[in-house]
């Protein structure tokens, strides 16, 4: 994980033993390095939400990271409208397939068009260890 502090760090060293326990007992484990290459019917099911204890927020057309209540908001990227639109819905309530279906009509964007922007928004942001799929997939 990159730029985690403590709290952070010790949730996901949690969390990674308890995901190794239960791939030693056969059942099988998500990383969220893996979203890229999971198949886009997989990937619609996913409902995107920011770790706990982040803050991310859109202004001015940037993506803004609070790392920790305590933390000013960093800038991370530029956005376009679209993206900025999508990232305001991984909050936990929005699956990607609702996220695309409501940028399709929004923005004009076809369906190819939607689930790119909002795979790449999501695996980039995962990537990252700034957001997660709510439940793990299937």
């Amino acid at each position: 994980m990159k730029n985690v502090n403590r709290r952070q760090y010790l949730r996901s060293l949690f969390a990674n033993t308890l995901a190794a326990v239960d791939e030693l007992r056969g059942e099988p484990q998500f990383r969220l390095d893996e979203i890229a290459s999971l198949p886009d019917a997989v990937l619609h099911g996913m409902t995107p939400v920011v770790f706990q204890g982040m803050t991310v927020r859109t202004a001015d057309g940037w993506l803004l990271l609070q790392k920790n209540p305590d933390a000013p908001f960093e800038r991370l990227t530029p956005l376009t409208e679209p993206q900025a639109y999508a990232v305001n819905r991984f909050d936990g309530s929005h699956s990607v397939a609702v996220i695309c279906a409501e940028m399709e009509p929004a923005f004009g964007l076809s369906s190819e068009a939607a689930t790119d922007l909002v795979k790449s928004l999501f695996v980039t942001l995962a990537e990252n260890g700034i957001c997660h799929p709510r439940d793990r997939p299937e």
